[in-house]
């Protein structure tokens, strides 16, 4: 069985993040290529746990449907934390009444394999003999993005699946024992710093990663006005940035006029500036034009060059091979 498989989607109705919904059509895209059995969102489709607008559920059920019938592959999708505020009425249970599509709430097993929605409890978690487990689980051990250390569920409760666990839930791409998580297919937050992907697994059990090309989400900490041309470099236009710029008491006097410089030069660029935040020490000063920067970790306060360099070839690739395919 070949499966594409996805996770952490966090769609809503904010304009800045339709281009999430690209996602579709890319994933048919792939399904379609690699003769793909089924397609696996492990949680956490919406951002919101419930009340969403109509215009987003329309926009997400249109979406799921046509993802079945571009692809003929069985659409399978976990229920995840933010999917619900009680996990006995999650919002998009409905979903389980569509032809071809799969909602999850509890769990599924099929032979040995185990589909199992977000837990609250550990005790909660079936002991099986399995070959793989699909989940939307934090085990402890994951690093969030941010690069803490995350406590979850104990490891031991997947620890007798025997080839592989895939997860969701941590949107970092990573290996923990014989977890992987599969990640974001793109970055939720500015302070974002890892590489997203989806995951091709094989008939042979073999995983692989694919890139979907979408906009690059990045947040610019500059010291000097001068840096900022370098700190850009890599990006494309649409990409869309936060920017920090540092100032002392004295720079704030002139803080206008720094801020409509820099402004300019990303409009050359045509970034999508999505705020703009001058920082003196431990305070931040708005300026109440543009949104303030905000639910960022103390951890993930940057986005280097260095990682441009690494992230941005690659997803420039994947747009340039989809556009050729």
């Amino acid at each position: 069985m070949t499966s594409i498989i996805t996770s952490d989607l966090h769609l809503n109705d904010s304009v800045r993040d339709a281009h999430r919904f690209d996602l579709f059509p890319w994933l048919a895209k792939q399904a379609q290529e690699y003769k793909a059995d089924q397609i696996l969102i492990l949680g956490d489709i919406t951002d919101a746990k419930d009340g969403h607008p109509a215009t987003l559920v329309n926009r997400i059920v249109d979406a799921v449907i046509s993802l079945r019938h571009q692809t003929k592959a069985a659409i399978i999708i976990l229920r995840g934390n933010h999917d619900c505020i009680d996990p006995a009425v999650p919002f998009f249970g409905f979903l389980r009444h569509l032809a071809g599509i799969v909602w999850i709430t509890d769990k599924m097993i099929n032979g040995k394999i185990l589909y199992i929605a977000n837990r609250r409890s550990a005790e909660d978690w079936p002991r099986l003999d399995l070959d793989y487990a699909f989940v939307h689980q934090t085990f402890t051990g994951a690093v969030a993005e941010n690069g803490q250390a995350l406590t979850g569920f104990p490891r031991s409760v997947v620890g007798d699946v025997r080839k592989r666990v895939y997860s969701g839930d941590v949107h970092v791409p990573q290996d923990l024992g014989n977890i992987t998580y599969v990640g974001a297919p793109y970055r939720i937050k500015f302070g974002d710093k890892f590489l997203p992907r989806v995951l091709l697994l094989d008939d042979k059990g073999k995983h692989h990663d694919l890139h979907f090309p979408t906009k690059l989400r990045a947040l610019i900490e500059c010291e000097m006005v001068k840096s900022f041309p370098r700190l850009i470099r890599g990006f494309a236009p649409g990409d869309q940035i936060k920017i920090r710029v540092s100032q002392t008491r004295a720079e704030l006097v002139d803080w206008a006029a720094t801020r409509k410089i820099i402004l300019e030069l990303a409009e050359k660029e045509k970034l999508e500036v999505c705020g703009i935040s001058a920082v003196l020490g431990d305070e931040t000063t708005g300026d109440g034009a543009i949104e303030h920067i905000e639910d960022l970790s103390p951890g993930a306060m940057f986005d280097d060059y260095a990682d441009r360099e690494r992230v941005a070839p690659v997803i420039r690739k994947a747009g340039k091979e989809i556009m050729e395919g």
